[in-house]
């Protein structure tokens, strides 16, 4: 059984489609199966990212209003499934939290991303999922990239890892590529290896986790039928 993966904010315009297509693509870079689920079928950004090219064959829609079964379905054929949710938390985005294992909220520099920091960090925690925060857009020597870092550091919910704002990220996307196959050498491919590094460091606490549990109860993995 695979792990599911929600990448969310409330609002649009914060890197949830690049952080997912580009993180999907460092795990796939790793030997992982891996496959990104598109649930905003208002702005299917991460389709229409893979529809710019041949080399994205790792996407596909996911705009069921009851989406459980196949993420579920998903879970069995792949080693990981990223979720990228819609904004404004519409039902969708609140369904992907409640279905997974693991929550990636990321927050850039601007002020609406920070002010909807707070908003953001309640779902998972009132869906009791783990989570972390990511930074996003981060420039070297700006002072709210720094303010940010800062505020990120002291929190202890963040990244070690920040994706730094680079001409090759939105190149990538305008060729239909994941910025490791765009450019290998590229900053970002590496700080996206780094974020895979820490998601799979992540995923294997988790399993020693779980192995020291095994002879207490299993808690249920029942949901709302309405998801």
């Amino acid at each position: 059984m695979g792990f599911v993966i929600a990448v969310s904010q409330a609002k649009g315009g914060s890197s949830k489609t690049t952080t997912t297509v580009n993180l999907a693509g460092a795990l796939i870079e790793q030997g992982y199966k891996v496959i990104v689920a598109d649930m905003d079928k208002d702005k299917p950004d991460a389709i229409r990212w893979s529809q710019q090219g041949t080399a994205i064959k790792f996407i596909e829609p996911l705009f069921d209003d009851k989406p459980m079964d196949k993420i579920e379905h998903l879970r069995k054929q792949y080693d990981f499934v990223l979720l990228d949710t819609p904004p404004n938390y519409m039902p969708a985005a609140f369904k992907a939290i409640m279905l997974s294992d693991f929550v990636i909220l990321p927050c850039s520099p601007s002020f609406l991303d920070q002010n909807n920091l707070t908003d953001a960090i309640a779902v998972p925690r009132m869906s009791q999922k783990p989570f972390k925060i990511l930074g996003v857009k981060i420039k070297k020597r700006q002072r709210l990239s720094d303010q940010l870092i800062e505020e990120l550091n002291k929190s202890g919910l963040a990244f070690k890892t920040m994706i730094s704002s680079k001409t090759a990220i939105l190149e990538a996307a305008f060729e239909g590529k994941w910025v490791g196959d765009f450019d290998k050498n590229s900053d970002s491919h590496k700080e996206f290896k780094k974020l895979a590094e820490e998601v799979l460091t992540f995923f294997n606490h988790q399993k020693q986790t779980d192995t020291q549990k095994v002879n207490s109860t299993a808690p249920s993995r029942a949901v709302n039928e309405r998801i």
